[in-house]
């Protein structure tokens, strides 16, 4: 079959069809999973037979899940794993918490950020354990109020909630894992600013339930090939390279723009001009002006950064889905403290051949705007 998959749950597709009934490779896609505490699921080894995979059920308020993953042992004992992908890196696909309790400052329009949908299915998870009601399974009003500072959710389509039961009763333990374009090196959950939406007890309690996953895991273990299977055709058209997350460890250095009153006119006119063209070609995407360079963002995120120095012009793009052939361009830091990202300088110069950039900076804008 020729088929060409897109999208996050398009990846998902490509890479269950990819693995077909080979045992061993499922079993590495679940041992790729790196765990909060650095643990690994240790009944791994018990299974005899690929996992029944569920591909994005509608679960109303807690949100659609990517896929459902139910892993049973020989000895018939059952475990679910509730996998939420995105096409970029964890952190900039999660929502900043509050400090003080790791919980977002608001739920409203960040239902899609990767923590929160953690979140939702944890919640989940917990309202249908501790549910009586074949009707609905809901949260109680107190405690989401009180512990994630949330109205309860609840499901209450028939349909789904026999799917629940048939799937869920019994299990002996539940998993919420993120998949991403990390670095295969990613520390997972190393930034509290990030973590799945819980609150502070709940993810101190429960951290060891909750995963992340990359797709470089997954190529590097050899469940997937960049070469060939329903995963290439895939990866081609929705993945660049993996993201380096965070602050780099490799001593690149942090950018300091200079306020665009001190531009050179030609350096003001130049890069006056890449923008005006870029609004005309990505007009979907949002480009602020800041101080001291422009900045495009994608949900919230900043992918690309242009700004100047005394004399020279620069264009910098989210180390995150790089186009390959800058696998190996000078990176430098953009942000503070936690906050900082990685970014790879694609353009350092006097202004001439800024054009020729524009269908790279479109392609690489679309890529990240994709779903």
């Amino acid at each position: 079959m020729n088929i060409t998959f897109c999208g996050e749950r398009g990846l998902i597709n490509s890479i269950i069809l990819d693995m077909g009934d080979d045992l061993e490779k499922h079993k590495k896609f679940l041992s790729s999973v790196k765990f909060a505490q650095g643990e690994k699921l240790a009944w791994i080894s018990d299974m005899d037979k690929p996992p029944k995979y569920i591909i994005e059920p509608s679960f109303a308020m807690f949100g659609d899940p990517d896929l459902i993953i139910i892993a049973k042992e020989k000895n018939e004992t059952r475990h679910v794993i509730f996998l939420e992908a995105k096409l970029c890196a964890y952190n900039d696909a999660s929502e900043e918490l509050q400090k003080n309790s790791q919980l977002p400052n608001h739920y409203k329009g960040n239902a899609s950020k990767l923590n929160i949908q953690l979140a939702f299915k944890y919640r989940f998870a917990q309202a249908f354990m501790n549910g009586n009601s074949t009707d609905v399974i809901s949260e109680v009003e107190s405690f989401s109020s009180v512990q994630y500072n949330d109205s309860p959710r609840y499901l209450k389509k028939k349909c789904v909630i026999d799917l629940c039961r048939q799937h869920f009763s019994g299990v002996k333990d539940f998993y919420f894992v993120a998949l991403t374009n990390d670095n295969a090196n990613v520390d997972p959950y190393k930034t509290d600013d990030y973590l799945p939406a819980i609150g502070i007890m709940e993810w101190n309690n429960n951290k060891k339930s909750f995963g992340l996953l990359s797709y470089q895991m997954l190529e590097q273990a050899g469940v997937i090939n960049r070469n060939s299977g329903f995963y290439a055709q895939a990866a081609s058209s929705l993945l660049g390279l993996p993201a380096d997350t965070g602050v780099s460890e490799n001593g690149d250095k942090t950018i300091r723009t200079i306020p665009k009153v001190r531009w050179l006119p030609d350096q003001k006119s130049a890069i006056e001009q890449i923008i005006n063209q870029l609004k005309i070609v990505i007009p979907d995407a949002e480009i602020a002006s800041m101080e001291g360079s422009y900045s495009i963002k994608v949900n919230e995120r900043t992918i690309v950064k242009i700004y100047a120095d005394e004399s020279e012009v620069f264009i910098a793009l989210r180390n995150d889905n790089l186009p390959t052939n800058y696998q190996n361009a000078k990176k430098v830091r953009i942000g503070v403290g936690d906050r900082a990202r990685s970014f790879a300088i694609v353009y350092e110069g006097s202004q001439d051949g800024l054009d020729d950039l524009i269908p790279i900076i479109r392609e690489f804008v679309e890529k990240h705007m994709m779903k």
